[in-house]
This record gives structure tokens, C-alpha cells and sequence, in this order.
């Protein structure tokens, strides 16, 4: 019976394909181990996955509550109890570590196991760059959202995922994933002195009430977080596009926050 549940979480996994083609073979690996120690152990087996390189094992320390919990090459295990004790099905949760960025995370957990079992960290020994994270909650998987930054001469999102700006900036989508918990990242290499960053949100496809999905963007200015957004879900104005900010070379960030 256990075989038979973690074959079919692996072949729902697997057929949950985005439209830029990303495989989703390490997702439903990871998903179907998750669901079989939970099942097995009365564990949940959590992996954090470094955004600059998935295949550079994270390390680092999980804080819950007055309890830590040590990540080794990117996994964690937390027992079924640390969470069942707590009075929310949502728990926050603290990742730190010395070369990655620390960020606060929410754990969502029904009777103690995790339903939401891969984070994302930022690298923070890459120099001289500017990282944009838009995630959102997609555990109804019918929600798909994409991130675009435009300048005076470039426009990249999911159909052009590359472009050089003035003074040979480079700025490209390098994280492109639409699952239960669904992300992107653009990179700006270098950015010019010469140009301003205008950034915005898109539903390419998904319900009226999108903007209840916990849709958030991080901004890391040299590995540093810098900024985090959080679209207000009771912005009563209708549209499908949230402009959130500008940015030019320097680092100044005019903050917009608009949807129409």
C-alpha cells in the first residue's frame, strides 16, 4: 500500500510540467520522500535548495520556536510532535546560516507534517548582483504567475529569459518553477549605471481571487535581503499585473506597489 501511495505521488508529481518545460523529477522525488517518512516515521523531511545552484548542497540551522534543528547537504527532519504542539496549522520558522541569506519561512502542517516540503535560500557569496524572488502559494495548483523586469532597451520574463542592457549588463530568469510552491528569480549582473529596472507582476492564468495566494517578492541587493513585499489581498483595484518597484544602479528602490 505505502509503494502504491509513493507511485502515484510520483506520477502526479511528474505530470505537473510548467509551461517552460522544467522537469519535475527532483520535486516528486522529494515530495514522494517526504509523504513516505511522513506515512512510515511520523516525520517530515524538509530540503532547502540554494537558488543560485541546485546542486550545491545546502547547510545551515532551522529555529522553531526554542528548538533548532541542523541542515545537513540540504535536508532536515522534523519530527510529527514539534509541530502538533503548536496552536496554528502555520508555524514560523527561522533559517540561518553563514553563507546563506537567513529569512523568516512559514510552515504550514496538518497534525504536525509539513504539506509544503522544498524551500529556497540565496547564496549570499555571489557578489555584485541583484536577485528579484517572486513566490506564491499554488497548492491548488491553478495559479500561475510571472515575474518581468524591463529597462530602456530589454524586456525579460518567460518568453526571452536573456538580455545584455547598457554597459554589458546581463539580466536573465534563472528560476522559472510553477508547483505548490512556485518561484522565480531574475538576476541582474553588474547593473549598469546607466539604467533603471522596472519590475512587475503578471497572472498569465489563474483565479479572480489571485490576489489572496500569499504572492510575495523579495529583493536581494549582494546577497543581502533588502526588501520583501507582500501583495495585499484586499487591494480592491482589479487588474492582472502588480507593479511593484523600480530600481536603479545604485540600489535605490522606489517602491509602487499597484495593480491594474
Amino acid at each position: 500500500m505505502k509503494l502504491t501511495i509513493l507511485f502515484l505521488t510520483l506520477l502526479i508529481a511528474l505530470s505537473a510540467q510548467d509551461k517552460k518545460g522544467i522537469s519535475d523529477f527532483d520535486k516528486a522525488r522529494m515530495q514522494a520522500k517526504n509523504r513516505l517518512s511522513q506515512m512510515t516515521n511520523n516525520e517530515s523531511i524538509l530540503q532547502f535548495i540554494n537558488l543560485n545552484d541546485v546542486n550545491d548542497p545546502v547547510h545551515g540551522t532551522l529555529r522553531i520556536g526554542d528548538e533548532s534543528f541542523e541542515i545537513k547537504e540540504g535536508t532536515v527532519t522534523i519530527k510529527k510532535e514539534v509541530l502538533a504542539k503548536q496552536l496554528s496549522n502555520s508555524v514560523d520558522a527561522y533559517f540561518e546560516s553563514k553563507d546563506y541569506v537567513d529569512k523568516k519561512i512559514r510552515l504550514y502542517h496538518v497534525f504536525g507534517l509539513v504539506d509544503r516540503p522544498v524551500y529556497y535560500v540565496i547564496d549570499k557569496r555571489y557578489p555584485q548582483k541583484v536577485q528579484i524572488v517572486l513566490n506564491w502559494d499554488n497548492r491548488l495548483h491553478n495559479l500561475d504567475l510571472d515575474s518581468h523586469l524591463e529597462g530602456n532597451d530589454f524586456h525579460v520574463y518567460y518568453r526571452n529569459k536573456k538580455s545584455y542592457g547598457v554597459q554589458g549588463a546581463k539580466v536573465w530568469l534563472n528560476r522559472d518553477v510553477v508547483r505548490s510552491n512556485s518561484y522565480e528569480m531574475i538576476t541582474i549582473d553588474k547593473p549598469s549605471q546607466q539604467e533603471v529596472y522596472r519590475y512587475h507582476v503578471n497572472k498569465y492564468r489563474g483565479p479572480a481571487d489571485w490576489k489572496r495566494r500569499a504572492v510575495q517578492v523579495e529583493i536581494y541587493l549582494n546577497g543581502q535581503l533588502e526588501r520583501s513585499l507582500l501583495l495585499n489581498e484586499n487591494n480592491g483595484a482589479s487588474g492582472e499585473n502588480w507593479i511593484v518597484f523600480s530600481l536603479n544602479s545604485t540600489g535605490g528602490l522606489d517602491i509602487i506597489d499597484r495593480v491594474e
